[in-house]
């Protein structure tokens, strides 16, 4: 795979009625990792909510279309696509700069190493601007069902990818005008699930 990842994905329902389709740059941006050129094999969750899908009986659905008219040649791996009540999105690029009202608790690990490795501003294929983090611990993050969570004050990415053969650490990919609202001094938090939380201290220039 080289370049962003474009198709349209669609539902029908039990009578065969195929909903309006949602193009995948709408709601996540599946990109190349940043710097790398071999070929490579990376796992990125996408959730879309049922009602970005009009036109069918999301009470019956019978299957999901995935149709390849976005993009020119690309290989790509789909699996687990299921039906889930967690939260949607926001995935990608289109990202959420707002956190939930009331806060949250999180609880840290006194003997935690963790490291904001480097800050990377980029293009993303679409023309629009990014900004990876990468980040490190000497606590492994623990791959499974529950989607990584990074906070950047009120800016929030569940976009990531591992970095390859290190299970320490992780890239977050923002949108350049979120992550640059947050701000010099904002507070940086990982949350994976029910582990408890990774603290990163405050965002310097």
């Amino acid at each position: 795979m080289v370049g962003d990842v474009d198709f349209s994905i669609a539902l029908v329902d039990a009578d065969g009625n195929l909903s309006a389709a949602v193009p995948l740059k709408s709601v996540a941006v599946v990109r190349w990792p940043g710097g790398t050129f071999a070929p490579i094999e990376m796992f990125q969750t996408v959730r879309v909510a049922l009602s970005a899908f009009p036109g069918v009986d999301r009470t019956r659905l019978r299957g999901v279309r995935f149709a390849f008219d976005r993009m020119g040649s690309r290989s790509i791996y789909l699996g687990n696509v299921r039906l889930t009540q967690a939260a949607a999105g926001p995935g990608g690029v289109a990202l959420a700069a707002d956190a939930p009202a009331g806060g949250i608790v999180e609880a840290a690990v006194m003997n935690d190493i963790n490291r904001i490795v480097a800050v990377r501003r980029l293009a993303s294929g679409d023309g629009s601007r990014i900004v990876e983090v990468e980040l490190s611990s000497n606590r492994r993050f623990p791959i499974g069902g529950a989607l990584p969570e990074l906070r950047i004050g009120p800016a929030h990415s569940r976009l990531s990818r591992p970095v390859p053969g290190n299970g320490s650490r992780l890239v977050f990919v923002f949108r350049a005008d979120a992550f640059d609202a947050a701000g010099s001094g904002a507070v940086v938090s990982l949350r994976i699930g029910g582990a408890p939380a990774w603290s990163f201290g405050t965002l310097t220039p």
